[in-house]
């Protein structure tokens, strides 16, 4: 909701907010007018002092005066609005109205914040914005600093700051020279992030989200809450993000919360911040011995405090207890703090048992509810005693609306919150990404609508309307997931096992299966292995997005500046979003008036891989697996031709030849010039549409002028090396290379083999039926070496010949799930010399493919002619009689002894027809030109003229 407030009027309150802070500061060091509104004869106001009423403090009444308002408006009635403001309007507000984090920001604003110097190779001198270290123990530990600092603040509070006016406005100004000296010495909202004594509170109620909270998920905009921002000169609002902290409660509160919900400082940061206001406000009656010193709001007046530091701390059943009131302090709310922190822990096992007597959950969502559940409390107790002095003077009718008010407002926080979880948020993100690609299709929906917009819809009517739209079909469906998953590698989500899970929901939504998800991967760039490996780095995180729009929006900024773009200049706008030498480099090359052209960089980088890959495949030691090599070279060249595709795709939108465009397509060129050529053949004319004539003339010049790759590798590695790199294939998505690596890398490293198969095991994850049972096997060997087709395990059997299949002519290309089932229902048949292997007009039972040896087809035509034909290992035989079922016109038998044959039943054949469309209309345009060929070649036979030809 405030997030969409302008940053100029954010601005405005901010300098409005600071005068009026400074203002009170100024009215506790001199205040000459307050002090009348407390005078016994000031029957109307709500703070004057009452001589006739006795307030006591270990049995004494106090002396009460007249006393200035400064400190009690500041402790009654700034704080809890506060309060108040984290819970009901949440984090964005806050943050972007509070007058410590603005001031923060004036080293930002005067751009003289500390810079780092660096040095490259070259002797070449840059500056860096300073951030705190993401390894650095303050990163790793800042919650649990904050916490101190908190309860530090806490127990000086008590003993020297409530009542003390001098020692609020040093405490006041402390704390600002601090957030300004933090502000300068590292970048972006380091003091708010990470030593801020209010940030723990601010988590507290603002987490997940506060009741009016607007949820940056699924936001329009690139801007959202209370991130960094700044005012462009013509205006406009950009980003300001120097990614000081990942995650960032500032962009995505949520997200920050499910991300870290279940580490341990968490935990110490709800239990304890309970255990630490039981403790402070549980004080006052164990110091005074009534609840009145409190609810009367004299210890904010009280002059005597600093005077009482060495006074009994405890007063307890009419007794003082000598201990020091400087000890007892500390003693108490730390002592509080560290109980509720065990009796949290105790809890958590108490509600886990209810909870799986009732319905079980994952550890998120419950650890979710116990959180909602304290804050729930924490909100409530506090307003028990949070401004009492004037909510006591208050008229009976407008004391019961306030907390009426107040217990309305937490419920219904407590509602709204605990039907988040992060399976909902996640399905949220994922159909608001989905709902984007739904707007750039520009498909025609106000007919599904009922006046409602796409932003309407709920996570679950979007996917309903996607089932229904008429013009939104399965190529339409894979475009808008590929669209999805891009926006999932910018934000570097790929490898979160739940997005995982919820991209697999959305599959089944749109009837996508493993095949196309494969192939969309693909074609955008990324690599199922890094995909799939749990224990991989996110390629980037959201706060490196936000830093790079905003820089590149800079950028371009100073691009259609009229004046000449200096250097300092352009160094200072690196420096102002904290950009590294490498940063700089790849997001000024990726510069481009369409950020599409910057995920070029991701798959350039991914054809790099794959063109290494393809080397690794290219070593000595792995050609005696000939087939197998030759299977994963096949599934490389695949995705190595959808990526250059969508490189150039990715160009269409360019309106001339540029640098940064000049540099993709020298890459593109030099990585696979062979494979360009041939895919700039293929498509010229489309391309003739949709590139701009010097972009096209540029591609075709350099893909015709690159040196052809020798993929061949120039020294033999290691087989250790060989196996890490061969190693990596067996977490692709696809069954089929899954399977067919394990059965070559168990050939190399038995042990590695079975890392892997663990691992692979060990991610509970569902596995194809081979895959799985490779697995199985492989853990049970001992030791394991190439061997002979009929000494392997059974399922080794099944990958050879799964692999002499996909090696073929006739089934190669078809669906990975399809050729292992054909692989399971084919046998081995072997065969002798001179054996027949398909007798004299035998029926068609069989499709055959020749695996090794020699065999030779004699046919007899018509006229009595006999033709003999050799056939060669991999060829396929009888493809038409087998479509056709007539009566052989001849045989086929065996020349060499051990000639081994694949034998697919007739009926498995017919059934892969019926179930698989790709391979039927494949079947059939190869049978098509055969007959064609049978048909030309009989007519010349026949001495036919060319046109009956």
């Amino acid at each position: 909701m405030y997030g969409k407030v302008s940053e100029r009027v954010a601005h405005r309150v901010r300098w409005i907010l600071v005068v009026l802070w400074l203002l009170l500061i100024v009215s506790l060091l001199y205040d000459p007018i307050s002090a009348w509104f407390t005078l016994p004869e000031q029957t109307f106001s709500l703070f004057r002092v009452n001589p006739d009423h006795c307030i006591a403090v270990q049995g004494k009444c106090l002396n009460l005066s007249s006393y200035q308002l400064g400190a009690p408006i500041f402790w009654g009635a700034i704080v809890p609005i506060a309060i108040f403001i984290l819970l009901v309007f949440g984090h964005e507000l806050w943050r972007r109205i509070c007058p410590l984090s603005f001031l923060s920001q004036l080293p930002r604003a005067l751009n003289s914040q500390r810079r780092i110097k660096r040095t490259d190779k070259k002797g070449n001198v840059r500056y860096e914005l300073a951030k705190v270290d993401k390894n650095s123990w303050l990163a790793r530990n800042y919650l649990y600093l904050q916490l101190g600092l908190f309860f530090i603040g806490l127990s000086c509070r008590i003993l020297f700051v409530n009542a003390d006016r001098t020692a609020l406005s040093i405490w006041l100004l402390t704390t600002i020279v601090a957030a300004v000296g933090v502000g300068w010495y590292y970048g972006g909202k380091s003091w708010c992030n990470y030593f801020c004594p209010m940030s723990p509170v601010q988590r507290i109620y603002s987490e997940p989200g506060g009741l009016f909270t607007s949820p940056a998920h699924t936001s329009p905009t690139n801007i959202t809450q209370s991130m960094c921002r700044t005012i462009t000169p013509e205006g406009k609002e950009e980003s300001a993000c120097v990614a000081c902290q990942t995650p960032c409660i500032d962009i995505d509160s949520e997200r920050s919360y499910w991300e870290n919900i279940t580490k341990p400082d968490r935990k110490v940061l709800y239990y304890g911040y309970l255990g630490l206001m039981v403790g402070y406000f549980g004080y006052y009656y164990l110091y005074a011995g009534n609840w009145e010193y409190y609810m009367s709001g004299v210890w904010a007046a009280d002059p005597a405090q600093l005077s009482q530091l060495l006074n009994p701390g405890f007063y307890l059943f009419g007794t003082p207890i000598p201990i020091p009131k400087l000890v007892a302090v500390p003693l108490t709310i730390g002592g509080s703090a560290i109980l509720f922190i065990a009796l949290g822990r105790w809890f958590e096992g108490f509600y886990q048992s209810i909870r799986e007597r009732l319905r079980p959950v994952d550890a998120e969502t419950r650890q979710h509810e116990i959180f909602s559940l304290v804050t729930f409390f924490c909100f409530n107790f506090f307003f028990i005693f949070g401004g009492r002095q004037i909510i006591n003077a208050m008229p009976p009718a407008a004391l019961y609306l306030y907390e009426g008010g107040i217990v309305i407002l937490s419920t219904a926080w407590l509602i709204k919150t605990w039907l988040r979880n992060p399976n909902t948020y996640s399905r949220e993100k994922l159909a608001n990404r989905f709902r984007k690609q739904l707007v750039k299709l520009k498909l025609d929906v106000k007919q599904f609508l009922d006046g409602r917009t796409l932003e309407d819809l709920s996570s679950s009517e979007v996917y309903v309307l996607a089932k229904v739209l008429p013009g939104f079909t399965q190529e339409k469906r894979i475009f808008a997931y590929q669209g999805v998953l891009r926006d999932m590698i910018a934000e570097g989500h790929l490898d979160s096992p739940r997005s995982q899970a919820m991209l697999a929901q959305m599959r089944r939504e749109l009837d996508i299966s493993d095949r196309d998800h494969s192939e969309a991967l693909a074609t955008i760039g990324v690599s199922e292995d890094s995909l799939q490996a749990t224990a991989a780095p996110a390629a980037s995180r959201q706060e490196d997005v936000m830093r790079a729009i905003g820089f590149r929006q800079a950028f371009a900024r100073l691009q259609r500046s009229q004046r000449p773009r200096s250097t300092n200049k352009t160094g200072n706008e690196h420096e102002a979003y904290a950009l590294t030498a490498t940063d700089r480099k790849r997001l000024s090359e990726s510069h481009s008036t369409d950020s599409s052209l910057a995920t070029t960089q991701i798959l350039l980088e991914q054809l790099e891989v794959l063109a290494q890959r393809y080397r690794i495949l290219n070593q000595p030691l792995l050609q005696e697996q000939f087939g197998a090599v030759t299977l994963l070279k096949g599934s490389l060249e695949v995705k190595e031709r959808r990526i250059v595709a969508a490189i150039l795709d990715s160009l269409a939108d360019a309106a001339e030849l540029t640098d940064s465009i000049e540099s993709i397509v020298q890459s593109l060129a030099d990585l696979t010039p062979v494979l360009l050529q041939s895919i700039l053949a293929k498509r010229r004319p489309m391309l003739q549409r949709k590139l701009d004539p010097d972009v096209l003339e540029r591609v075709e010049t350099l893909a015709a002028a690159a040196p052809v790759n020798d993929l061949h590798p120039l020294t033999s590695m290691e087989p250790g090396a060989i196996a890490e790199s061969l190693a990596k294939f067996a977490y692709d998505l696809d069954p089929l290379t899954q399977a067919v690596s394990l059965y070559l890398l168990s050939d190399i490293d038995l042990i590695l083999t079975q890392a892997v198969s663990h691992r692979l095991e060990k991610r509970g994850e569902k596995l194809n039926r081979l895959v799985a049972e490779m697995i199985e096997t492989i853990l049970e060997q001992e030791a394991m070496n190439a061997c002979p087709l009929n000494a392997c395990p059974m399922t080794f059997r099944t990958v050879e010949k799964l692999i002499c299949l996909s090696n073929s002519d006739f089934f190669g290309g078809m669906k990975s799930e399809t050729a292992i089932e054909l692989s399971y229902q084919a046998s081995v048949l072997t065969h002798s010399a001179g054996e027949d292997i398909v007798g004299e007009g035998e029926a068609s039972r069989e499709l055959i493919l020749l695996m090794e040896g020699d065999a030779q087809v004699t046919t007899h035509s018509p006229d009595g002619q006999t033709t003999t034909r050799r056939l060669v290992p991999g060829e396929t035989i009888d493809e038409l009689e087998i479509l056709a079922d007539p009566n052989r016109p001849g045989k086929i038998e065996a020349i060499a002894n051990n000639t081994r044959i694949l034998a697919v039943p007739v009926a498995t054949f017919d059934e892969l027809m019926d179930c698989d469309t790709e391979f039927s209309k494949r079947v059939l345009e190869m049978e098509s030109r055969r007959l064609q060929q049978l048909l030309h070649t009989s007519l010349t036979v026949q001495g036919l003229p060319n046109s009956v030809q």
